[in-house]
């Protein structure tokens, strides 16, 4: 009990592990939406408020990112902003807020989300690097 451990951790690989992961999912999820027309997805928004500058594509590969993994708008943001490969794997020039994730998340159709998550879900499965 006195300050000792009873095992080593290693913690860079267990990141590098979860980086993997990630990088993995989102590959398959980028295949997934890269593949159907995605115009229609999303409710139109109002007048109000800017429009997103970010391809919607990619926001769309987020959400499934944040639904999948069940992560914060904030740690997304400062996960993508400390991985430019992922940013270059989207094809995004510089990392969304978490506010336009979240505005992206509450526009896109939840029949649509839930549909490509199946996909996603079952592709990411079949290549036996998911773990949860």
């Amino acid at each position: 009990m006195g300050g000792e451990s009873h095992r080593e951790r290693n913690w860079t690989k267990l990141n590098h592990g979860y980086r993997d992961e990630y990088t993995a999912f989102l590959r398959v999820a980028k295949e997934m939406v890269w593949s159907v027309d995605t115009s229609k997805m999303i409710r139109k928004r109002s007048k109000r408020g800017a429009p997103i500058e970010h391809d919607i594509r990619a926001l769309i590969a987020l959400t499934l990112f944040k639904v999948y993994f069940g992560e914060s708008y904030r740690w997304m943001e400062s996960y993508l902003k400390s991985e430019p490969s992922i940013l270059g794997l989207l094809e995004l020039r510089d990392a969304p807020s978490y506010e336009t994730i979240r505005r992206c998340m509450y526009r896109i159709d939840m029949d649509y989300l839930y549909e490509l998550n199946e996909k996603v879900t079952v592709a990411h499965r079949e290549k036996g690097v998911i773990s949860r």
